[in-house]
């Protein structure tokens, strides 16, 4: 059974990898726990295409030094089959077209890491079936990030 959803394009909005020099300092390679970011837009077109934004970002903690501060963003185009209800719709792009498209990023990362100093980073895998929204949806990491517990203590004061 072919999935009613076509991918017609997608871009890079945003890519950097930066190695982290306090990594080499560090005990073990911790694990790679992304932040993720997906957001939909609504239809735009007269052609059942919807657009779809993936950020994905690595950063270290002050419980794990990672080998790289990794930051990607994709924008994606999808077409939906005129058979899919309407209501169905946001369901099917969120879900599989994030699948897409942290595929592909997944791949990037991997082969820029792969020149890096620390050698080749491959982002773990992710599941999206339970995002189903058009709003935008942040898949938070384990663990926060140095940045968001800094703003945390902020805003408490």
């Amino acid at each position: 059974m072919a999935i009613p959803l076509r991918l017609d394009g997608y871009f890079v909005t945003e890519l950097s990898v930066k190695a982290n020099a306090r990594f080499f300092e560090a005990q073990a390679r911790p694990d790679i726990v992304p932040d993720v970011t997906v957001g939909s837009m609504e239809k735009k077109t007269e052609d059942d295409r919807f657009g779809l934004h993936l950020t994905i970002e690595v950063a270290s903690t002050t419980d794990a030094v990672q080998p790289y501060e990794i930051k990607v963003g994709l924008f994606g185009m999808f077409c939906v089959d005129k058979e899919v209800p309407q209501a169905e719709r946001p369901a099917l792009i969120v879900h599989n077209g994030a699948h897409v498209l942290y595929g592909a990023a997944r791949e990037l990362v991997l082969s820029l890491t792969s020149r890096g100093p620390y050698g080749a980073v491959m982002l773990p895998l992710k599941h999206f079936s339970h995002y189903r929204s058009t709003h935008e949806v942040h898949i938070p990491s384990k663990r926060p990030t140095a940045a968001r517990a800094n703003s945390k203590k902020k805003s408490s004061k």
